[in-house]
């Protein structure tokens, strides 16, 4: 709806770009009816229906409005009347459809941008939401002149309103690139243009970064996407669209004066309203001297709104809307940024007025979102890099964390220690009931569940303590329209439909009556990678073991194993030789430009008598950083290793730990056929993470990953040579580190489960614990920067999570507490006992923590301290 507020008739200003004029000012330097004095006398003159949202500021020239609606129509109305003079459909228009997908709620061709007035020709600039057409009606008419296409990337836009100036258009190409996938993103590249209006003839184009031959890994993105260029007829120069920085959008306004902007405050942080010392989290607007910068007032929305509109200047009276449901719109004193006039539109104001003959005209309405805009979690790493970063997230932050409350509790009816996977307000577990559930993120209504032991056939191994049915125990992973899920007995993938949860395929990965799956699994161009893993651990000393650890490469359509490496030698299915380096933690990270996936591994369950005889000789003690002479080329146990995505070739691999045999049975080492000590069982409990770093500007490529053993790896992605490590905390036979440490790509963060209760000391501090916490390192080298306590004094092998400065964790005691730390600091901000022992991790999205409880099976069944659990619980910012 476009809305007319008016005081009285007064000489007309044209309107003739968002900008208003050629200098991008936002300002009606002609308007005199319009004053702090007269502005209390506006009143609503006409409403004009279009029938959909309306986010531009509307254009004007001699007594008639431009504007588009995201209906997908252009209109020409009366500026007076409020009267319709004509209206275009733009697909009808232009034969050009949009990239489907990309907007949601949007499947028809759309301009957001204010429309362009030519002056000295009956014309008019529109720019195509997608894809990146620049079209020329008859401003008269509506009548199509001429279109051109100034980008060919599928995902390219036209935002900015463009700039007339002697016979050239001149504007910006933008794209909605950032919402696509990690596959596919990005190569786009920002440009800025210059047309001739006549013809639509591209004169000259510019980007913004260098060539990047259309492919990933390279420089892609700088858009120019906002407001209008600046035309300086004196230097020659077109500038780029000014834009106050600090949370300013769309457009500043300045009278030469002062300098005026917006101040959306997205994440809801504390904002101070300089120069006072009142602080809000809603959004704002900041007036500064021009001279100097220096802040002159600041005003928060009177609405506990955002502030995504742009403000409009008139005559002493700054004009600004509120995203608040009610629409308000304001007019403040310029000078002292008091409000003056107010009026509720009844749809939320997310564009900017423009100013004309004693009156001000504004649209309505912004439902429109970027599809993917929010934060999707395919799998337990959340992402390809494996990094438990939620870095889409605005609404959680250190400031807003406090708001966390519960929304939902949806309840299973057994224990769920998966971080649940999410996409597109769906949210994907299973449970240790035997059930794989899709859940409605919004409000935790059921949309189906399967139970496995039915939907694959395959019967309860019988080797799981008090476990009585098939079950899977990790986070199912996205794969376009299907999900992928490991069993947890046999080692079997199956594929279901996402939409209904119907079996697809199934894939048995390895034959060995204790071979399970317990890694979530990365989906990456059309192939799924997926470790193998056992609980053949838990059997006799006469008996163990034979399993070897393998890391396959599956046809996510299919099923078909493309290939399958394993990461120690044959032992025919003998005892006494290699077996264990078992791959179950976590997920595997994806690396496109050197081709590769990084996986780290277990420890060896047994070793040939040569190995044992060699341990008994050196009598090694495993120090972490030490060659181990036991070690032999070709036991990849305790390792983190890069294959090759195509082949399964090893490309480099580093053995962390030395010798380690371990199992069940000789725990004590009480037999005497057992493996020689030292037997620390310093698996490494999680896939790499991969993230990049700058030492002294120097760029470098890392993996890191922790180990049960408490120790931090970080190593080159080329080579896997060492870059550094640390001790973040005691190791035991539970950890260290369990499941799933998380980076921001300035701090690792890790849980340290503390199983067996050792001192704990809490660095950099000289504090101790014999609980588990939480620790993080600066990601440049490892340094210790704080260690946390669990203040329930319980062990924490849950995975932790971080976005937005939040990182979020759980514990083992009975009640079942999720805790939010401050990521710069390791303060603990919220806590919510849920109940049950957390031993699983969360996700993130939208403002939303999901999460699981209880852990009364395996191991869990026999500890007294843990609790069972039946439910996901949503916490959700307010």
């Amino acid at each position: 709806m476009i809305s007319l507020l008016t005081t009285f008739t007064a000489l007309a200003e044209n309107w003739l770009n968002h900008g208003g004029d050629l200098n991008n000012r936002r300002y009606a330097s002609k308007e005199t009816k319009i004053s702090p004095k007269t502005v209390s006398k506006l009143s609503l003159e006409w409403e004009f229906y279009a029938g959909k949202d309306i986010s531009a500021t509307p254009s004007i020239f001699n007594g008639t409005l431009y504007f588009p609606s995201w209906n997908g129509q252009i209109y020409t109305v009366n500026a007076s009347a409020g009267s319709l003079v004509w209206k275009k459909n733009i697909r009808n228009l232009t034969g050009l459809s949009p990239k489907p997908g990309l907007v949601a709620d949007v499947n028809w061709t759309v301009s957001r941008a204010t429309p362009t007035i030519v002056v000295d020709h009956d014309l008019l600039i529109i720019g195509v939401y997608g894809p990146a057409f620049v079209v020329a009606v008859r401003r008269s008419t509506g009548e199509l002149v001429w279109s051109t296409q100034l980008d060919q990337n599928p995902a390219a836009v036209i935002t900015m309103s463009g700039t007339y100036y002697k016979g050239s258009f001149y504007v910006g190409t933008s794209s909605l690139e950032e919402e696509l996938s990690i596959e596919e993103c990005c190569r786009f590249r920002g440009s800025f243009c210059k047309l001739d209006v006549e013809s639509g003839e591209i004169l000259w184009k510019t980007f913004t970064l260098p060539y990047n031959n259309g492919k990933t890994g390279a420089y892609a993105g700088a858009a120019i996407w906002g407001s209008s260029p600046s035309i300086d007829i004196h230097r020659n120069h077109e500038a780029g669209p000014g834009s106050i920085g600090g949370g300013g959008t769309w457009g500043a306004a300045t009278d030469e004066k002062m300098i005026y902007t917006n101040i959306v405050n997205s994440a809801g942080k504390n904002f101070t309203l300089k120069p006072s010392n009142k602080t809000t989290t809603s959004g704002g607007w900041v007036a500064m001297d021009a001279r100097n910068g220096e802040i002159q007032w600041s005003i928060a929305d009177p609405s506990n709104g955002l502030a995504f509109g742009p403000v409009t200047l008139a005559n002493g009276v700054l004009f600004a809307g509120s995203t608040h449901g009610k629409g308000p719109i304001y007019a403040m004193n310029a000078q002292t940024g008091k409000v003056l006039r107010s009026y509720n539109t009844g749809g939320t104001v997310y564009g900017g007025m423009s100013v004309s003959n004693g009156c001000i005209y504004i649209g309505n309405g912004y439902t429109v979102i970027i599809k993917q805009a929010a934060q999707n979690w395919p799998n337990h790493g959340g992402d390809l890099y494996n990094r438990r970063y939620a870095n889409k997230e605005k609404k959680i932050s250190p400031e807003t964390v406090s708001k966390l409350h519960l929304k939902w509790k949806f309840y299973a009816g057994g224990d769920i220690s998966v971080t649940p996977a999410i996409f597109n307000d769906t949210i994907y577990f299973p449970s240790w009931n035997g059930n794989l559930y899709a859940v409605k993120a919004s409000d935790g209504s059921l949309v189906w569940k399967k139970n496995l032991q039915k939907l694959t056939g395959f019967n309860n191994t019988g080797f799981v303590l008090n476990v009585n049915s098939t079950v899977s125990r990790s986070t199912p992973t996205i794969a376009g329209d299907l999900l992928l899920v490991g069993l947890f007995g046999p080692a079997v993938v199956i594929a279901v439909k996402k939409s209904n949860g119907n079996l697809v395929w199934s894939t048995r990965l390895d034959d060995h009556a204790r071979g399970f799956i317990t890694m979530s699994g990365t989906y990456y161009k059309g192939a799924f990678y997926v470790g193998t893993s056992s609980i053949e651990e838990g059997l006799s000393v006469e008996l163990c073991c034979t399993f070897r650890g393998s890391l396959a490469k599956l046809d996510a359509k299919t099923g078909r194993i493309l290939w399958q490496t394993y990461m120690l030698p044959d032992n025919f299915g003998k005892t006494g030789e290699y077996a264990g380096a078992a791959i179950w933690g976590s997920s595997p990270s994806i690396d496109s430009v050197r081709n590769n996936v990084y996986i780290a591994t277990g420890n060896l369950y047994s070793a040939p008598l040569h190995i044992q005889q060699c341990q008994e000789e050196e009598n090694n003690q495993t120090a972490p950083t030490s060659p181990d002479k036991c070690i032999e080329p070709e036991n990849h146990s305790n390792s983190i290793l890069a294959l090759d995505l195509d082949t399964g070739k090893i490309k480099w691999y580093k053995q962390l730990g030395g010798y380690d045999v371990w199992f069940g049975a000789c725990n004590w080492h009480l037999n005497p056929n057992c493996p020689p000590r030292p037997s620390p069982d310093a698996d490494f409990a999680e896939a790499p993470m991969m993230l990049s770093i700058y030492v002294n500007r120097v760029k470098y490529d890392i993996v890191v990953a922790v180990q049960k053993s408490g120790f931090a790896w970080a190593l080159d992605r080329d080579n896997g040579s060492l870059v550094w490590s640390m001790e973040a905390g005691p190791g035991g036979l539970g950890g260290g580190a369990m499941w799933g440490a998380a980076t921001d790509e300035k701090r690792i963060y890790t849980n340290i489960a503390n199983s067996q209760h050792k001192n704990f000391t809490l660095k950099p501090s000289k504090n101790t614990t014999i609980a588990g916490g939480w620790v993080a390192m600066d990601a440049k080298n490892g340094n210790l920067l704080w260690s946390t306590a669990n203040p329930s004094n319980a062990t924490a092998p849950g995975p932790v999570t971080v976005a937005n400065g939040v990182l979020f964790a759980g514990s083992t005691y009975r009640q079942g507490p999720v805790y939010t730390l401050n990521a710069k600091t390791g303060k603990i901000m919220w806590s919510y006992d849920t109940g049950a022992t957390i031993y699983g991790g969360g996700s993130v999205s939208n403002g939303c923590i999901y999460m699981g409880t209880g852990y009364k099976v395996t191991v869990g069944f026999v500890n007294p301290n843990y609790t069972s659990g039946a439910s996901v619980f949503a916490f959700c910012v307010s």
